[in-house]
C-alpha cells in the first residue's frame, strides 16, 4: 500500500468513528443545555397587558374591593413572579433558576385562590393579600418543581435508546424427567 492510500483509509476510518458518535439511531440528545440558535416559535402570542385586565378579573362575580384591586395589581403580580423564582430556587436546593411564568396561567391560579380564600372585605387588606400570596406560592412552587423534574426525565428518556426486554426463559420442569432419546 502506498502512503496516500493509507492516509485516505485512516481519514475514512476516523470520519466513520466520528459519525458513529454523532448518530444516535434516530434519537436526538436534548438533555444538554438549550441552544438559542434553534429557537423556533411555534406560535406568536401577544403579551397580555396587565393594566386593563385587573379590574375585569372578578367584575362579573364580585363588586370590586381594595383586596381584589391590590391582589390583582401589576405590582403584586410582579412580586409573585419574583417570589416564585426565589422559592423554586430555594426549594430545589439552589439548582433551578426559572424565568417568569406565563401571566395568563398565573392569573387563573390567582383567581382560583381568590375565589376560594378571599374575604372580600376592605379591612386589613395587606394581611389578606399576603395570605392569598402564600396560598398561590403553596400551589405553584411544588407544581413547578414537579414539572422541572418531569421535563428532565423526559429529556433523559427521549435522548437514549430504550433497553430491549430480555428474551423469555423456559422455566417449565416438565422436560427434566424424561429419558434421553438415543435413537435419533
Amino acid at each position: 500500500m502506498n502512503k496516500n492510500t493509507f492516509n485516505n483509509l485512516n481519514t475514512h476510518e476516523y470520519n466513520r468513528q466520528k459519525l458513529d458518535y454523532t448518530v444516535k439511531n434516530g434519537r436526538i440528545d436534548i438533555s444538554g443545555p438549550h441552544n438559542n440558535k434553534e429557537n423556533l416559535p411555534l406560535f406568536r402570542e401577544k403579551p397580555r397587558v396587565l393594566d386593563s385586565i385587573n379590574n375585569q378579573n372578578l367584575s362579573h362575580t364580585y363588586d370590586e374591593t381594595k383586596e381584589q384591586r391590590f391582589f390583582f395589581s401589576k405590582e403584586n403580580i410582579d412580586n409573585l413572579q419574583k417570589l416564585l423564582k426565589y422559592h423554586v430556587w430555594l426549594q430545589s436546593e439552589k439548582t433551578h433558576v426559572i424565568s417568569e411564568q406565563n401571566v395568563n396561567e398565573l392569573l387563573i391560579i390567582m383567581k382560583s385562590i381568590y375565589l376560594q380564600y378571599g374575604s372580600n372585605s376592605n379591612i386589613n387588606v395587606i394581611e389578606q393579600v399576603k395570605k392569598l400570596n402564600a396560598f398561590v406560592l403553596d400551589y405553584c412552587v411544588p407544581n413547578i418543581l414537579i414539572n422541572i423534574e418531569m421535563s428532565r426525565l423526559y429529556k433523559k428518556n427521549v435522548s437514549k435508546i430504550p433497553k430491549p426486554m430480555e428474551l423469555p426463559k423456559y422455566i417449565s420442569r416438565a422436560g427434566t424427567r424424561t429419558n434421553p432419546n438415543y435413537f435419533i
